[in-house]
């Protein structure tokens, strides 16, 4: 199965039409068979230094593209009011009313990454030289949106904890009521 599906179509063809870039990864593979004799376990490790390198890199890569990014293009949103009549409309409420929304995320956000950027490591002592009242103030609201991010995250675990309790507490009730007789 491995000569016929792997080797054959996607080494040997492509090393047939001078291809030779595909020796590449037949060395590494051929390294990391090093590993059988003690005095040849040196080569392997180029193929395993690869391996992580690559897997570091599409970690960091994944994590740059499927949460970071994301993150930074949902902050960045519109605070004209202009933008936001027709949704205004449809809803019947003001337009006044998404630019606010709009306006808390982006001080929530700012104000959360100021909080570790200011309050962690070597921010800290940046801290106390700038003793400015509005940097202090956007810290602090930095703490107080983590405090109710966290209580919200917290008070929904326990909702769907107790939600699954009471299922369970309900079950184990009606399992009962079916075996004790009814006059």
């Amino acid at each position: 199965m491995t000569w016929h599906g792997v080797l054959v179509p996607r080494l040997l063809s492509r090393l047939e039409s001078a291809q030779w870039w595909y020796l590449i990864p037949l060395l590494l593979c051929l390294f990391l068979l090093s590993r059988i004799r003690r005095s040849w376990r040196g080569l392997s490790n180029v193929t395993i230094a690869f391996l992580f390198g690559v897997g570091t890199a599409l970690a960091v890569g994944g994590g740059l593209v499927g949460t970071l990014l994301p993150q930074v293009k949902a902050t960045m949103v519109s605070l004209s009011p202009a933008d936001y009549r027709g949704v205004a409309a449809r809803d019947g409420s003001f337009p006044w009313v998404y630019v606010l929304d709009a306006l808390l995320v982006v001080l929530g956000t700012t104000s959360t990454l100021l909080y570790f950027y200011y309050t962690v490591g070597s921010g800290s002592k940046r801290l106390a030289r700038l003793r400015g009242g509005i940097l202090q103030l956007f810290v602090g609201f930095g703490r107080v949106f983590l405090m109710f991010t966290f209580g919200a995250l917290f008070a929904a675990a326990t909702i769907s904890r107790l939600s699954l309790l009471v299922g369970r507490l309900r079950f184990i009730v009606d399992t009962i009521w079916q075996f004790v007789p009814t006059p």
